[in-house]
């Protein structure tokens, strides 16, 4: 078994869409995909930051949409590992 680890880059560019880096992940088994918890610090620390700098309601929504949208993926994640 092989483990892809993710560096806080990749994660970025994977959560942009970038199709490159969409279609090699595609390729991989979930479960063989992991992150440090260096990149998921960065990544947390990035979303509260965008929610910290927000001047308008919408960039305040938005904001808090892609921490959820972190959270939510990064504890289904950890719930498959220890199940």
């Amino acid at each position: 078994m092989t483990l892809w680890i993710f560096d806080t880059d990749h994660a970025t560019l994977f959560g942009q869409g970038n199709p490159q880096i969409v279609q090699r992940v595609s390729a991989v088994n979930s479960k063989d995909i992991a992150i440090t918890i260096v990149t998921f610090e960065e990544q947390m620390y990035g979303r509260l930051n965008r929610i910290r700098r927000a001047t308008s309601g919408d960039e305040v929504i938005s904001a808090v949409f892609l921490y959820y949208i972190n959270c939510n993926l990064e504890d289904n994640k950890n719930e498959a590992k220890f199940q």
